[in-house]
């Protein structure tokens, strides 16, 4: 695969789960720290979400350039 689609697919996700784990938090009362099993769930799957963008930008990062 080429490195730009790794870095782009991965920018794209850390943004899009960044301002959904946002909306998220705003939905379930504005609580920094999780109050109820539901919403920790969310926000893990949010995180997840996060990681997996990091992870595939520094794949990216570190495939060489032709």
């Amino acid at each position: 695969m080429n490195r730009n689609t790794f870095i782009g697919n991965g920018i794209f996700l850390t943004v899009f789960n960044c301002i959904g784990n946002y909306y998220q938090i705003k939905a379930y009362g504005n609580n920094f720290v999780p109050q109820s099993t539901p919403e920790a769930i969310t926000a893990a799957i949010w995180m997840l979400g996060i990681l997996t963008g990091y992870v595939l930008a520094t794949i990216g990062l570190a495939i060489p350039k032709k």
